[in-house]
């Protein structure tokens, strides 16, 4: 039997299957029996650093045949000045002119396209990309969006790649994920993203309030995509947070990281309170603040009426109050597969009994029966010997136990 006489499902099965370099699926796209699907592969998802923009414009400009396949997208620091030729100019502004934009959105595109704008550029690559499942958008380069580190030139107006959200209806109507690192969003942009009528995720960075709108009353109500929401950062009130959570009618994972000073944070038993109201059926939470003893924030408190939640992860301060160290199994819900608590100084897990004590405490019974991993980083405060900066595994009853020293989770991360 010949491979062109197979199936045309087998062959796509065999190529998905194989793990073939660029340069090999561009070999096989040579072939009419692979072609097909070696295209397809070869062409489904591109990480876009920005020197690469203009040569990617211009081919899916000439080749539009290739936007059916991309589905994912990566880019990488889109706040620099790349070169252009003018000859890559004049295809550019053409097509700029003929997109049904407003004159004061077609000027600002203009005059960043004229500029080499990378970000421009990524925003009229989007608008061709009609088959576009998940973007990743990374305002500077990887470290810097892990360390938290904000644009410098990011200047308080709107992005440059939000511009298609605005006015064009067709180009992202298919985006399922959505990532925004190290590129701040204005709650006008999460409105129009929950607009989207695909969308399943999105994670933004730094959400602040635009000037346009300084109240959430435009938050549609609600909506019933938008099944993972992960903020890192903002400085939006807390009632908008509230305003926001409430659009969302089937969150299953919702992340927060409050920074330095954040207004958000005011109270988190009152938070969890309104993420009990609208969205009890909550598989999974995070939320990150170092700062809650110091900004005397109160603690969530009992997320017992979870009856769902499988994953819980936040840093201490989030969880107890200083001082007041109730047992784990008296505050979490006996559904809990997974307990990640960061950031927890060497008081409360001594208050706590220590890795043993708690072990003893979550497995004493079959009430969380379900519970199979605990992840217990230790913090920089406080007194440490060496030991506490290595992997110490526990086990009791199914349950496994790992404390991180702080050294060591960190190194493991960047890994």
């Amino acid at each position: 039997m010949s491979i062109e006489s197979l199936p045309r499902e087998l062959i796509s099965m065999i190529l998905n299957a194989s793990d073939f370099s660029s340069s090999e699926l561009f070999a096989l796209c040579r072939f009419p029996v692979f072609h097909h699907d070696a295209t397809s592969l070869l062409y489904q998802s591109f990480h876009a650093k920005p020197k690469m923009l203009p040569f990617l414009l211009r081919t899916i400009l000439f080749n539009p045949q290739y936007t059916r396949f991309i589905e994912r997208a990566h880019f990488e620091r889109l706040r620099v000045i790349v070169d252009m030729t003018e000859d890559d100019f004049d295809l550019f502004a053409s097509y700029v002119q003929g997109l049904s934009l407003s004159h004061e959105i077609r000027a600002c595109w203009m005059h960043q396209l004229r500029k080499g704008n990378s970000e421009a550029l990524g925003s009229i690559l989007l608008t061709r990309l009609s088959n576009i499942r998940e973007i990743k958008i990374c305002g500077e380069d990887e470290l810097e969006s892990r360390n938290g580190m904000p644009s410098p030139c990011f200047s308080g107006q709107i992005s440059y790649w939000s511009l298609p959200l605005l006015e064009l209806d067709q180009p992202l109507r298919n985006i399922k994920r959505i990532s925004i690192d190290s590129s701040p969003v204005s709650t006008d942009t999460l409105l129009r993203l929950f607009l989207l009528p695909s969308l399943k995720s999105v994670h933004v960075w730094n959400l602040f309030e635009s000037k346009e709108q300084r109240n959430t009353d435009r938050f549609p109500q609600p909506i019933s995509h938008v099944s993972e929401l992960k903020i890192k950062g903002g400085s939006i009130p807390f009632t908008s947070l509230e305003r926001i959570l409430a659009s969302c009618k089937i969150l299953r994972s919702f992340a927060y990281d409050s920074p330095k000073d954040s207004q958000v944070t005011s109270c988190y038993s009152s938070l969890g309170l309104v993420l009990y109201r609208f969205l009890g059926s909550m598989e999974a939470l995070s939320f990150v603040d170092q700062n809650a003893w110091a900004n005397s924030i109160s603690p969530i408190g009992s997320l017992q009426s979870f009856k769902k939640l499988q994953v819980f992860s936040c840093d201490a301060e989030v969880l107890y109050s200083l001082g007041d160290f109730k047992p784990l199994s008296s505050l979490l819900p006996t559904n809990l597969v997974r307990l990640n608590m960061h950031e927890t100084l060497k008081e409360v897990l001594d208050n706590l009994g220590g890795p043993n004590g708690v072990l003893e405490d979550m497995t004493h019974n079959a009430a969380f029966n379900h519970l199979r991993y605990i992840y217990i980083t230790t913090s920089m405060g406080g007194t440490f010997t060496d030991k506490d900066f290595q992997n110490l595994h526990f086990q009791s009853r199914g349950t496994d136990l790992r404390l991180l020293g702080r050294l060591c989770y960190e190194k493991d991360h960047d890994d």
